[in-house]
């Protein structure tokens, strides 16, 4: 593929936002269906491309508009996209995996569910489907589920399997506080068919450091394995400790105190399998001074990567590393792993965040386990001026690598530029601007010669924008 390829990918795209439709084409942008009512947001979208050029796209929405206590409930929903021709695609219905619900109808737990966080893989033509069902109530009530999402040999909708109308299979019990448990997968041939790996990261204590200092929080890193191959509910491996005691502690506030507690994910772990069929995990920490023994003299962030040998269920550790960006002292966030099948390095992504203001620059890294020992390459990425720059996430195709990024510029909204490794330089995508658009997720199908494209593949984008000033969550296909 040819640098402008990829160029005409972002930049003239024809980015016209629509209500389902019946049949599209690439290029078309998807305002994806969603139960929630005006004044209620769909968020935390993302994607996974099928053998087949099939695509499954999954988000978490809310039951009630915003600022009602309610909009708190919130429902996992899918939809399916169904190629019917080389360049074209059938929209399926909307549905409903995983329901937020209220104490007054039949929920899991007493005082309520939230679902929310999906997380979805493509295990060759069907789909397996990961999120996180908590109780609202600060107890630590809550679990991973999961949906297998079956792609039928016929043309037509997909078939969605849960354990009942609006409630998942359980994978795992696990603590939801403080990390919410955002799952991710990861699937490779070694692991059989309809089988995926489940990374996720409960809270295990928190711990009161000293007087006048604050609390320590720390979490575990878990992973199993879940079998859809056998029909019906999943076999699922015994969870397995990767880590423990990882910590993400309260960012400072400047004046030697803390600022309050952080909403949403913390430890976000994200894996891939390499090209020798071992799982690559990457996963966050950051700790104050005070939270170890001896106190440190200062803060530290950074990105913990961890690879493993899977067999009959267990995770066997390989290599481990660990990565720190410019600023030792500065929370390094939400990392992101890719690689596509014809590349043996694994493309990473993080965010470099400043604690006190919370401004950010991104970063990309390549990990390269082919080498003896295994190495590191860091592409330096200037910080970008009066910007945020913000979660990053890695892509491959063929020998390009390189990341899309939400970019929060001072006085301008919101926009998503991209970048190829090796080039000094950004590439705009105006016309998404109007929409705001935010919290990119992609998958690629590098491969699309059984489908009558012979060297050339497919880009699957997913990100949230706005409908009205509401958060609303879009779809978008490209030819490779």
């Amino acid at each position: 593929m040819r640098f402008a390829t990829f160029l005409v990918f972002f930049v003239l795209l024809a980015f016209t936002a629509s209500t389902p439709a019946q049949i599209f084409s690439t290029g078309e942008v998807i305002l994806l269906d969603t139960l929630t009512p005006a004044g209620g947001g769909a968020d935390h979208v993302t994607v996974a491309i099928n053998s087949n050029g099939d695509a499954l796209v999954t988000w978490s929405s809310a039951l009630y508009p915003f600022p009602s206590l309610d909009s708190v409930y919130r429902r996992v929903e899918a939809q399916f996209f169904l190629r019917v021709g080389k360049v074209k695609w059938m929209t399926g219905a909307r549905v409903t995996l995983g329901e937020g619900i209220e104490p007054a109808g039949s929920p899991v737990y007493p005082f309520g569910d939230i679902c929310r966080k999906p997380d979805v893989v493509a295990v060759g033509q069907n789909f397996i489907v990961a999120w996180t069902r908590l109780e609202n109530a600060d107890n630590g009530n809550g679990r991973i589920e999961s949906a297998f999402v079956e792609v039928p040999n016929t043309l037509g909708d997909a078939i969605y399997h849960t354990e009942s109308l609006g409630v998942g299979y359980p994978i795992a019990n696990a603590d939801s506080r403080q990390s919410g448990l955002m799952p991710d997968l990861a699937t490779d041939p070694s692991l059989g068919n309809d089988t995926a790996v489940v990374a996720y990261a409960p809270l295990l204590e928190i711990r009161t450091t000293g007087t006048g200092l604050g609390k320590s929080y720390n979490f575990d890193l878990l992973a199993c394995i879940i079998d859809y191959s056998q029909g019906g509910a999943p076999q699922v491996s015994t969870p397995q400790i990767l880590d423990t005691n990882i910590g993400f502690d309260l960012y400072p506030d400047g004046n030697g105190g803390n600022q309050e507690e952080l909403s949403g994910g913390k430890i976000l772990p994200d894996c891939v399998f390499d090209s020798q069929g071992n799982l690559v995990l990457v996963y966050e920490e950051f700790r104050r001074y005070y939270s170890v023994n001896p106190m440190a003299s200062e803060d530290f962030g950074r990105i913990h990567v961890r690879r493993y040998a899977i067999n009959a269920g267990s995770f066997i550790t390989l290599d481990t590393a660990t990565i720190f960006g410019n600023e030792h002292t500065h929370p390094q966030r939400r990392p992101n792993l890719a690689r596509t099948p014809s590349n043996g390095l694994i493309t990473l992504t993080w965010g470099e965040i400043e604690p006190v203001y919370g401004t950010s620059d991104v970063k990309q890294a390549d990990l390269d386990f082919l080498s003896f020992p295994p190495q590191i390459i860091e592409e330096y990425i200037p910080p970008g001026v009066n910007t945020d720059e913000l979660l990053p996430v890695p892509f491959q195709f063929e020998a390009y690598h390189g990341m899309v990024m939400s970019l929060q510029p001072e006085d301008f909204g919101r926009l998503m530029p991209y970048r190829l490794a090796g080039f000094p330089f950004w590439h705009p995508t105006p016309a998404l601007t109007p929409y705001k658009p935010w919290r990119a997720a992609l998958d690629v199908l590098e491969d699309d010669t059984a489908n009558g494209r012979s060297g050339r593949g497919l880009l699957a984008l997913t990100f949230e924008g706005r409908v009205n000033d509401e958060l609303r969550t879009y779809f978008v296909l490209r030819q490779l």
